[in-house]
C-alpha cells in the first residue's frame, strides 16, 4: 500500500457506489459532508462491490464506504482485481490530496 502522508485523518471514508455497468469511487474527508470523484471502472466488479457492502457501512443507500484505516488494514491478496482496485484508490486519493493541498497553499 501507499503510505498517504497528506492525509487529514484515518477516518475519512472511500465510498463504492454500484451502478448498473460500474462502479465509481468518491473520497469522502472525515467531519464533512463532501463527496470528491476519485475514478470509475469500466465494468462492474461484483466481488470489489461484494468486499465494500460486507466490510464496510451502508451510507444511506448511496454505496458503501470503507475507512482508510481499514483500507491499509486489507489484506486478501488472493483476489487480484479488488488489489487492484485498492491500490488505484490510493495512487488516485495521493494525487488528489496533492492537488488539495496545492489550492490551500
Amino acid at each position: 500500500m501507499i503510505k498517504l502522508t497528506k492525509l487529514r485523518s484515518t477516518k475519512d471514508r472511500i465510498i463504492c457506489v454500484g451502478e448498473v455497468e460500474n462502479l465509481i469511487f468518491y473520497y469522502n474527508p472525515f467531519q464533512t459532508s463532501d463527496r470528491i470523484y476519485l475514478f470509475e471502472t469500466k465494468a462492474f466488479y461484483g466481488s470489489v462491490f461484494a468486499y465494500f457492502r460486507k466490510m464496510g457501512r451502508n451510507m444511506q443507500a448511496r454505496g458503501f464506504s470503507l475507512t482508510i484505516k481499514e483500507l491499509y488494514e486489507f489484506c486478501d491478496y488472493n483476489n487480484p482485481r479488488l488489489t487492484g482496485i485498492i491500490h488505484r484508490i490510493f495512487i488516485v486519493l495521493k494525487s488528489v490530496l496533492s492537488d488539495e493541498n496545492d489550492r490551500a497553499a
